[in-house]
Formats: C-alpha cells, sequence, structure tokens
C-alpha cells in the first residue's frame, strides 16, 4: 500500500519564486515549473477580467455623458435609459474542455 505526504500547512509565500535545491528530483522542478505555469495563467484571466469590466464601465460613462450634453443643449427630452448590456464574448484559450488529440483517432 502506497502512502503520500499530505501537506498540513499551506506553502511558503515565496514557494513558486524559491529555487529547489540542486539536488532536487525532476519531479520537484517539473510540479515548480507547472505551478508557475498555472499562477501565471490565473493572473491573465484576471487582468481580461479586470479590463473587460473597465471598458463596460467606461463605456457606460460615455453613454450618460452623451446624453447629460443633449439633454443640456436641449435637443433631447427624453428620460434617461442606459444603454443594453451585451453578453461577453469570452476568446479564453484556456477555457473549455481539453482539446481533443489525433492519436486516439
Amino acid at each position: 500500500m502506497s502512502q503520500t505526504r499530505v501537506l498540513r500547512v499551506a506553502p511558503a509565500r515565496d514557494y513558486l519564486t524559491r529555487m529547489p535545491p540542486r539536488e532536487a528530483m525532476k519531479s520537484v522542478w517539473s510540479k515548480k515549473v507547472f505551478c508557475q505555469g498555472v499562477a501565471i495563467i490565473e493572473c491573465l484571466r484576471k487582468e481580461k477580467k479586470e479590463r473587460r469590466e473597465m471598458a463596460r464601465k467606461q463605456n457606460r460613462m460615455e453613454h450618460r455623458l452623451e446624453w447629460l450634453t443633449r439633454r443640456a443643449e436641449g435637443t433631447t427630452s427624453e428620460p434617461y435609459t442606459p444603454p443594453p448590456i451585451e453578453p461577453a464574448e469570452d476568446s479564453d484559450d484556456f477555457a473549455g474542455d481539453e482539446p481533443i488529440s489525433g492519436d486516439n483517432a
């Protein structure tokens, strides 16, 4: 029966940036590189989401400013209606199912 060691404490904050010792096994290096890749992808996703939200806010502010300008000029008397909310099209390459490899065919 194989026993695996379970971490009872979260790794230190510098876990992803600390170099493994020279005599570390290849699996330690592979895990470190994988975890760094995951952290980078998650960071990119978060930044993309923040940019999308900032763009939405900017569009709403521009729409409101345009309406206020028209109202001040007297060219409109209609009440303010916010712009329609457009569904976000996610073009994330990392979202969804894994691609089907040609090896199994």
